[in-house]
């Protein structure tokens, strides 16, 4: 999982700073992460910050283990220059839990002095877990044999010593699904507490002869166009995600069929679903919702109020400095407004016509109904 978020600093931040940026220096001086303790919690704090080229750039960087925290003290910050970043791995995730991490990112902000403001998810990994199922015998032989659709652009095969390891489907940068030998993945990792996590929480407290696990990717750039993107409502509705994305019936990211379809005479509406994938969908879809998310697209090139007010009055400041003219109040600017509009042969009516004009675009105006019939209308 993979966040980002905006940070609002306290007074109190600036003395904590301090001690940061001294074991920045500290750490730059030997070239190596350098301990340091925050909030009871043994950290390293390395000797460069996160981001680079066209990435907002975060000054200090924070691991705990395998975790990433990435801070920056700027007081202004927002969704496209954030002040916050948090990485936490499959590792992390399966042995604390992601939301026990995140939490843990949490109290380290917060005696910092800080408070998240906004956090958004830039990935998220879902998946389900199959122990006993040999993705060998069971899964890659359909994959392989093109027994699927999907609206992926490119799809991948990875082989281990002549044996299939990993099929992969993926979308440029907003989706990936990976099906993979999960039994032989955690066990090349030669990390003991990692397996032994699998096997209490993902395998039934038994190690496996074979496993399976399904794991799709949700990317930014696919999370971003709709309008509900904040973390916990995705985190508590991941059912819903899954549901979007693998739905039933209809357009799929991926679906695994009982035969290879007539892709030239696109027939792929003859086919069965796969057995096992019925299964394993309706796995990944029972992931907890608390409400099923409303996906509403966002408006591209559509600005906040906030955002439009803050531009006019910006504009109008700028006219009343160029003019000499002092404004003290509501009631100046809107004089100013007032002389600007008749300066520039904008009286009334060509406000209102230029207003229809805007309207009639966004569909909130129609001639019909706004026409004025007058003595005509009490003639018939």
């Amino acid at each position: 999982m993979e966040t980002a978020g905006v940070v609002v600093w306290s007074s109190r931040a600036e003395e904590r700073r301090d001690g940061l940026e001294e074991a920045v220096e500290i750490a730059r001086g030997t070239s190596q992460p350098h301990p340091i303790t925050l909030n009871n919690y043994r950290c390293l704090v390395h000797p460069y910050g996160m981001g680079k080229g066209r990435q907002t750039h975060l000054k200090f960087r924070i691991t705990w283990g395998d975790v990433t925290l990435g801070l920056d003290f700027r007081s202004k910050a927002s969704r496209r220059f954030h002040n916050f970043s948090l990485t936490v791995p499959g590792g992390p995730c399966l042995i604390h839990g992601g939301l026990a991490v995140r939490e843990w990112a949490f109290k380290i902000v917060n005696a910092l002095g800080g408070g998240i403001h906004d956090e958004w998810i830039r990935r998220l990994d879902v998946c389900v877990d199959l122990p006993g199922l040999n993705p060998r015998q069971d899964l890659f032989p359909a994959c392989c044999g093109n027994q699927f659709t999907s609206t992926a652009k490119h799809h991948r095969v990875d082989c281990h010593q002549g044996e299939t390891e990993t099929f992969t489907l993926s979308s440029t940068d907003r989706l990936t699904l990976q099906i993979y030998d999960k039994l032989r993945e955690a066990t090349s990792k030669n990390d003991p507490v990692y397996l032994q996590s699998m096997i209490d929480n993902r395998w039934n407290g038994t190690l496996p002869k074979a496993a399976t696990r399904v794991e799709l990717r949700v990317y930014r750039n696919w999370l971003a166009q709709w309008e509900d993107d904040h973390v916990e409502r995705i985190l508590s509705n991941l059912g819903s995600v899954v549901e979007r994305l693998l739905p039933e019936t209809g357009k799929a990211f991926f679906r695994l069929l009982d035969r290879a379809p007539d892709r030239k005479n696109k027939h792929q509406s003859r086919c069965e679903v796969h057995p096992l994938w019925k299964i394993i969908r309706e796995v990944l879809v029972q992931q907890e919702t608390e409400q099923d998310l409303e996906f509403k697209r966002v408006r591209y090139g559509a600005v906040s109020q906030r955002r439009l007010f803050s531009m006019i009055k910006s504009l109008l400041l700028r006219c009343a400095v160029e003019q000499n003219r002092t404004i003290r109040d509501i009631r100046g600017a809107k004089e100013l407004l007032h002389d600007l509009s008749y300066a520039n042969d904008m009286n009334d009516w060509a406000w209102y016509e230029a207003w229809k004009e805007k309207a009639s675009k966004h569909g909130l105006y129609d001639a019909a109904i706004e026409f004025d019939f007058g003595l005509n209308v009490q003639s018939f």
